[in-house]
């Protein structure tokens, strides 16, 4: 092919390593090939005569060397032209000239390409990542991270984690993918031998995650939850992650008796659960899993299109597990999954719990849209008590913790979009269902109409229904207590 033909492949080529490898081994193979790593695709291709040397082009040089270092100054374009050494009407046009953009669009380029390589390369947090390139803040970050790079730098990270410690990331490795790990050099043994057994206490963290702290900086006592509520004790979780129809979903496990499910809602499962923990004490094997896609070390499924296909997975996850008939218990988003499971296999559902559920079309309002609200002011609106939320989730919640529920969003749209949070064929199958049944709502419910209450109240042949006073519709978070002693006398009924 022609020299620009030539020239142009290899940037594409260049393009796909960055892409699929990250910046660093992208840079790392242009300069074997000695190339420039990224050219703007609006730059000028075409002179009209040779460029002597200038001593001006030797200092723009030198400041396009070191611009990277100063990315952590809050710069405007009047201290760029500065160190440039250049009037500001000059370096606007050298700027547009060159790179095909605005001074400010190309600086906002600059900052993401800097934090992108921290992403890759580096263990600082988010936050440090938006200090060290002066963003500021972590949202003014992952706004122009995800408009440049087309993902969430928290997402990015995970793509380009090192192979051994991606491996540590699953506790499922086999033995003989460790040894070859060893000898490389990818993997430290001490790491291994505590997370080669799959099994941990709910609550303890891997040794190459950060240990999260509270809002005010200082580490969270074993045995409390983010507001400082004692968990109930005596209750040992254990997790493990089962294979199921490729995606390995995390399941927490704890107490003897009769198997309960419980099923979160759509903003993920939290760190601790008081209401699971009640029922694991009073005489109920529980059975707690993550959805697949919805955290954020949980593994995604991509052929999942459908709550109905999650419903699927869950029934096969039980059989897996040796699980006949069951407790059903759906909070939210997860009382959907549990009234689709619960249609699936009538005959196994022994008790069917349905908390505040999506899934029915309410025929006089509508389910609160998601998409038209930020993620945090929906997960307030989960809540009638602001000092409810600051119990679960803290104050001002961890960079993690916003990124999880960002992800949990992009699935919710992935499978339960269109149409939004109902079924179209759910409610003539209920009436298959003939297990007693139990459909709680709180009476603040600002996600899910109280109407549709009465939807899966009339659809179920053995159902009632009871109303939680002072909650929203984060009964098990807001109101735990109230809630297992509904669900204990109607288990035990």
């Amino acid at each position: 092919s022609m020299s620009a033909g030539s020239a142009a492949g290899l940037d594409l080529c260049l393009h796909i390593v960055r892409r699929d490898h990250g910046g660093a081994v992208a840079n790392n193979v242009a300069r074997r090939l000695v190339l420039a790593p990224h050219r703007e695709g609006g730059q000028r291709q075409f002179v009209d005569a040779p460029i002597a040397p200038t001593a001006s082009g030797v200092r723009l040089a030198a400041f396009f060397e070191s611009l990277p270092d100063h990315l952590d100054k809050d710069l405007t374009i009047t201290d760029l032209a500065r160190q440039a050494g250049m009037s500001l009407q000059a370096f606007q046009r050298h700027i547009r000239g060159t790179f095909g953009t605005t001074p400010g669009a190309w600086l906002i380029r600059q900052r993401v390409a800097r934090a992108r390589g921290l992403v890759e390369t580096t263990g600082l947090t988010i936050g440090q990542v938006a200090d060290a390139t002066g963003f500021g803040s972590v949202e003014t970050l992952r706004l122009h991270f995800r408009r440049i790079v087309d993902t969430p730098p928290g997402r990015y990270r995970r793509n380009f984690i090192p192979t051994g410690a991606r491996a540590l990331q699953r506790p499922h490795l086999h033995p003989l993918r460790a040894v070859c790990l060893f000898t490389s050099g990818m993997l430290r043994p001490e790491r291994y031998c505590c997370h080669h057994t799959g099994v941990r206490r709910w609550g303890e963290r891997p040794a190459f995650r950060t240990r999260r702290t509270c809002p005010a900086g200082r580490s969270r006592p074993r045995g409390t939850t983010r507001g400082n509520e004692p968990v109930t004790q005596g209750t040992e979780w254990r997790e493990s992650r089962i294979d199921v129809a490729g995606a390995l979903v995390r399941l927490k496990r704890a107490g003897t008796g009769r198997p309960v499910l419980i099923l979160h809602h759509d903003i993920g499962l939290p760190e601790h659960m008081a209401f699971a923990d009640a029922l694991a004490a009073g005489g109920c094997d529980v059975l707690l899993p993550e959805h697949p896609g919805f955290g954020l070390d949980s593994m995604r499924a991509e052929w999942m299109r459908s709550v109905r296909d999650l419903a699927v997975v869950y029934r096969s996850m039980l059989a897996k597990l040796g699980v006949g008939r069951a407790d059903l218990i759906g909070l939210g988003f997860g009382g959907w999954v549990a009234a689709e499971m619960a249609t699936m296999a009538p005959a196994d559902v022994d008790r069917l719990v349905l908390v505040g559920a999506m899934g029915l079309q309410p025929r006089g309002d509508f389910i609160t849209d998601q998409a038209v609200l930020g993620y945090m002011d929906y997960v307030h609106a989960f809540f009638r008590d602001r000092a409810a939320f600051d119990a679960v989730y803290g104050e001002e919640p961890s960079t993690d913790q916003l990124e999880a529920w960002d992800i949990c969003r992009e699935m919710v749209f992935r499978i339960a979009w269109k149409p939004y949070m109902f079924s179209q064929t759910l409610a003539p199958l209920l009436g298959g269902v003939m297990s007693p049944a139990l459909v709680v709502w709180g009476d603040g419910d600002r996600i899910v109409p109280r109407e549709c209450a009465g939807l899966y109240a009339d659809a179920l042949p053995n159902a009632r229904v009871e109303t939680v006073a002072d909650c929203g519709h984060a009964v098990a978070l807001e109101r735990p207590d109230a809630l297992a002693a509904l669900v204990r006398d109607f288990l035990a009924d």
